[in-house]
């Protein structure tokens, strides 16, 4: 029973001593071994939690794993590490060795010491199916250094569970005493220095002790070891090497004399909050697997990794499966480069914002999150890669500020999802479209119900805004589609791959839509035969690539081309077909990849158009199938298409496959001008101008004239004069530089090209310079809100400019339109009214008077003064309230304030208690027929105002006659200066003649006895007497007289108690001792 009673109290203290956390369906514990002791019941909540410590551990095993890339740049590795149970038979040997002996040793020294530092296990519990030891190091010097597998105690890791190291031992290695499950670490004074994760995942350790040294390179608090080190600006820095996993804690707080966090340092450690307060590097894996971390905290600055740029290359997995974080608090204010692989992998966090300076975000930084992951980039983003691992698809929200449209772009063309400022996407039955730039949208994808037409038309614009771009891979593989049509509007680029293998599209239709192409935009279509894009821009590479059976192709425009557009050899050229009709633009690149083409393809009849010099298919020509298109040449006519270059017979319409078509040219006779250059113009006004056509006295000569683009540029013929044409810039342009054609047609049918140029500047803005600005003195421009304009906004050019004195001031600003791009910024000064400020001061407090005093008497502090009369009372007793006023130094630049409520605690007067006047006087006894004064012999003084000179006026009262003999009295008063009153009677005897006389002492004599009188027995006067041995006032009472002498009989009851009482105690003593003598 006893022994039931010890256990049970052993497993209460056990149990209490493990922190256990829930986790869904999981527990983290501590485990606590306990040795020598035999457990004979194991109560089930232990072997709950051994179980789920086993799921955990396989849990966290690829946090671990991610971990351990990490872990293995080591600074210090050894050259022939001793390996204990390197292959399976020293391992078994091992074990035998160590069950038989119950110990096993050998040595663990660093290099030329090896075996001045030995180790050892013995076993420490008596459970053979389940054993566990004390690893014991001792000797002197320092231990090996160790990479992890290398340690001799490897294999039996798991099952150290205390560790011994004398004192003696100067440098704990690397890896030493990594993985097991030592619960308590006390370090030796000897230690000076300890290796790169000496103690890391030990899942059990919870105290680390040492002294606090001079001369090492680490020191412990709080249980956790910090190591020194020398930052790159070459000074001491300290980083937090490793915290005790097993040690629970609902808040960490970081030391403010931390400037690193070590790799793995607090890797799978157990706390909900850890507060960094001062700026540091954070190494990688540095909190990864810590399931309970719901929150960190960052400071104002914070760097990531040890050279403080990035959380990027080298520095991982920082908070990788930290499943429970949600909140990094001030993460906006780290200083990042680059968001480095598994980072934020396995977490949670929300509303993290996303520093501007992240340029880049790798893989499955944010991947798998435990429920959702939300970012948002910063203001100002700077991002300009993601890697398509980086997030979960559909598990995440990322959002960006509106005019980032470039880091925008960058993410979103990694296939992720976001929302550009509050815009809302356009949306459509048909497609799915991305914001491509500022109110521009991207077509990225196709829905279901367009991936089931067979006729798509590409719009010029969703919701009003424009579609510029067509993303990679949009189309691809789409199998139902057949023809491709796009509407009119802005220029759009059609991205790699975008229709590739849309094996039923048979024509592309660009329409008057100027169009790029990039690589492959149209392989791999076996059907397609009709390709029309007679305003191409751009063409990337083998954009027909196994396209086979193109019968007519059209591309024509202002086109770039790549050297491999059409051809790059033989089994990649475009395939030309017998009996088909290619036009083509006249670049050089495109006519040489033709012709190569041809002469490679002898077996097949072409066609090829030959325009003459500078003969070209002007843009938006109307090309028909079959029949050959007019072309222009500049102030020539056009006579017709011919099958020879002797232009002989007749001029033929439609072409024939095999034979080339000619263009004949004849000479116009009209003069119309070359270029047109209206020069610079501001923005917003714009002007026309007239060309004039000439040809000697002819009029009317103008037949016609088009623009190449009418938005830009309207012609139209003067209806007063029809040899002047008149060109009038739109008035909507915005700034920029503008080179556009005008082809006029005269009367004999020639066309005549001229250049049209026009810089459109930025205009002055209107606006009006604010008044009625102030400021009041000690304040920055700063503090001076300028009203906005409707049309742009003033700052301050020096907001931390100071406003100087009072006065009227000037000070430079600049006003910013809202449109930019089309106006100037402008310098300007505005106006700015300084007036006094109100000045600091503190409300005097302590203030303090005595009834009766004024205002004059209570001393104010420098600067102020009362705002009553100096002679108000301060009032009665209390607190009494008053109005001060305050006049500062500076009264130029600060107010005078008035009417500071001022509090005085007005306490009561203390009057000097007055002491009573004293008379001196003694009874006198005179014999009939003596003389009598009355004064004489008789005193007074009083405490205040001294001596006090008698005269007749303080004889109050006075009976006594000297001519007979009897008993008389005289009464004095006497009344100081402060009106108290003292009154005395004395007695005067006045005896016959035969009677002896005593003598009257001129100064009384206090009586050696105060009970034993001189005086006759049958006296009718008791002289009583005070401490200064004067006489006072005599009792003239009878009934005084006769009472009896208390004194004496109360002296004589005190003796005899007093006797009766010391009996007592000596009869006590003496039955004591006769008691102890029995």
């Amino acid at each position: 029973m006893k022994k039931t009673k010890i256990i049970g109290a052993v497993l209460i203290a056990s149990i209490t001593a493990m922190t256990v956390f829930s986790n869904g369906s999981f527990l983290y514990a501590q485990e606590n071994t306990i040795a020598s002791i035999d457990i004979i019941d194991k109560t089930e909540p232990i072997a709950d939690i051994e179980e789920n410590n086993s799921i955990v551990e396989e849990e966290t095993k690829t946090v671990e794993e991610k971990a351990e890339a990490s872990l293995e740049k080591e600074k210090v590795k050894s050259d022939v590490p001793y390996t204990l149970g390197s292959d399976i038979a020293s391992e078994i040997a091992d074990q035998k060795n160590l069950q038989a002996n119950n110990r096993l040793s050998g040595n663990c020294g660093a290099e030329n010491n090896e075996t001045n530092v030995t180790w050892e296990l013995e076993q420490n519990n008596s459970d053979s199916s389940n054993p566990t030891y004390t690893l014991t190091i001792s000797g002197a010097g320092d231990m090996k250094d160790f990479t992890n597998g290398t340690q001799p105690w490897y294999n039996f890791q798991n099952s150290i569970t205390k560790l011994e190291i004398d004192n003696g031992i100067t440098h704990i290695g690397s890896h030493s005493f990594r993985g097991t499950k030592i619960s308590n670490i006390k370090i030796p004074d000897s230690v000076r220095t300890i290796g790169d994760y000496a103690f890391i995942q030990n899942k059990n350790l919870v105290s680390i002790t040492a002294s606090d040294i001079k001369g090492r390179n680490f020191k412990v608090e709080d249980d956790t070891i910090f190591t020194s080190y020398i930052t790159k600006n070459d000074k001491e820095g300290w980083e937090l090497s490793y915290f005790p996993i097993a040690k629970y804690t609902n808040k960490y707080t970081v030391p403010q004399f931390v400037t690193s966090i070590g790799a793995n340092s607090m890797q799978m450690a157990i706390f909900k909050e850890v507060i960094i307060e001062t700026p540091c590097s954070i190494n990688s894996y540095a909190f990864a697997g810590n399931d309970m971390l719901e929150k960190v905290v960052l400071p104002d600055m914070i760097t990531f990794g040890t050279e403080g740029l990035n959380i990027g290359s080298g520095f991982n997995g920082t908070f990788a499966g930290c499943t429970r974080l949600m909140t990094i608090e001030n993460f906006v204010n780290a200083n990042i480069i680059e968001i480095g692989e598994s980072v934020f992998n396995q977490t949670n966090v929300t509303n993290l914002i996303i520093p501007a300076s992240v340029v880049k975000i790798s893989g499955n930084a944010f991947s798998n999150p435990s429920s959702y992951v939300s970012v948002i980039f910063e203001e100002g983003s700077q991002l300009n890669t993601v890697e398509k691992s980086a997030f979960t698809k559909d598990q995440f929200k990322a959002q960006f500020a509106e005019n980032d449209i470039k880091a925008y772009l960058a993410f979103v063309s990694s296939g992720f999802k976001a929302n550009l400022g509050d815009k809302k996407l356009p949306t459509s039955e048909i497609f799915v479209y991305e914001w491509s730039g500022n109110n521009t949208v991207s077509i990225v994808g196709i829905t279901d119900k367009g991936k089931n037409k067979d006729i798509i038309t590409i719009p010029g614009e969703a919701e009003g805004y424009p579609i510029t771009q067509i993303a990679d891979f949009v189309f691809q593989n789409d199998t139902n589609v057949e023809t491709i049509i796009f509407e009119n509007g802005v220029p759009i680029n059609v991205g790699e791959n975008a229709f590739f293998g849309c094996t039923n599209l048979s024509t592309f239709d660009a329409g008057i839509r100027q169009i790029s192409l990039d690589n492959n935009a149209l392989g791999n279509n076996p059907k397609l035969s009709s390709v029309y894009i007679p305003n191409a821009l751009e063409l990337g590479s083998k954009i027909f690539s196994m396209s086979n059976n193109i019968t007519l192709l059209l591309i024509n425009g202002t086109v770039k081309t790549q050297e491999d557009s059409l051809y790059k050899s033989n089994a990649d050229s475009l395939v030309m077909n017998s009996g088909a009709f290619y036009v083509l633009g006249q670049t050089a690149d495109m006519v040489n990849q033709f012709d190569t083409i041809v002469s490679e393809k002898e077996d097949v009849k072409l066609s090829k158009i030959v325009f003459g010099e500078n003969g070209i298919f002007p843009d938006k020509t109307d090309f028909k199938k079959n029949i050959l298109a007019t072309p222009k040449r500049d102030r020539y006519i056009f006579k017709g298409w011919y099958d020879n270059d002797k232009f002989n017979g007749f001029p033929v319409t439609s072409p024939q496959a095999g034979k080339n078509y000619y263009a004949k040219w004849e000479k116009s006779n009209y003069t119309v001008v070359d270029k047109v250059d209206f020069g610079s113009l501001d923005y917003g006004n714009l002007s026309s101008k007239n060309i004039n056509v000439k040809f000697e006295n002819e009029t009317d000569i103008v037949s016609s004239v088009i623009s190449s683009d009418e938005e830009i540029f309207t012609v139209k013929i003067d209806d007063s004069n029809k040899n002047n044409i008149i060109i009038t810039p739109n008035k909507d342009l915005t700034v920029g530089t503008y080179n556009e054609q005008i082809v006029v047609t005269t009367k004999d049918g020639a066309n005549h090209i001229v250049e049209v140029s026009l810089a459109v500047e930025k205009a002055e803005p209107a606006y009006e310079i604010p008044s009625d600005l102030t400021a009041t003195y000690g304040e920055k421009l700063s503090d001076i809100t300028i009203p906005a304009a409707d049309n742009g906004t003033f700052t301050w050019n020096n907001p931390n400019e100071e406003v100087g004195n009072v006065g009227s001031k000037s000070f430079k600003a600049t006003f910013t339109p809202k449109d930019t791009n089309n106006y100037k910024t402008v310098e300007l000064e505005i106006p700015v009214t300084v007036t006094k400020a109100v000045p600091s001061y503190e409300i005097p407090s302590n203030l303090s008077a005595v009834e009766g005093q004024t205002l004059a008497d209570v001393v104010l502090p420098n600067g102020f003064t009362w705002q009553d009369v100096t002679t108000t009372p301060v009032g009665s007793y209390g607190i009494n309230s008053f109005f001060v006023t305050f006049t500062p130094e500076d009264t130029t630049n600060y107010e005078v304030v008035k009417n500071i409520p001022v509090q005085i605690v007005v306490n009561p007067k203390m009057e000097t208690i007055n002491t009573m006047p004293e008379i001196i006087a003694n009874d006198v006894t005179l014999t009939v027929g003596d003389e009598f004064d009355p004064l004489a012999n008789v005193t007074a003084k009083d405490a205040e105002d001294g001596e006090i000179a008698l005269t007749k006026e303080n004889i109050v009262s006075n009976d006594v006659d000297t001519s007979k003999a009897g008993t008389y009295h005289v009464t004095y008063k006497v009344t100081d200066s402060q009106g108290a009153s003292t009154e005395i009677t004395i007695t005067v005897t006045v005896e016959d003649k035969g009677t002896e006389k005593p003598d009257v002492p001129t100064t009384p004599e206090k009586p050696s006895d105060p009970d034993i009188s001189d005086k006759p027995a049958d006296t009718n006067t008791t002289e009583k007497t005070d401490d200064s041995n004067s006489p006072v006032k005599a009792n003239t009472s009878t009934e005084e007289s006769k009472a009896p002498e208390t004194g004496k009989e109360s002296n004589m009851m005190l003796y005899g108690w007093g006797l009766l009482l010391s009996a007592l105690g000596i009869s006590g003593i003496v039955f004591a001792k006769r008691r102890r003598s029995r």
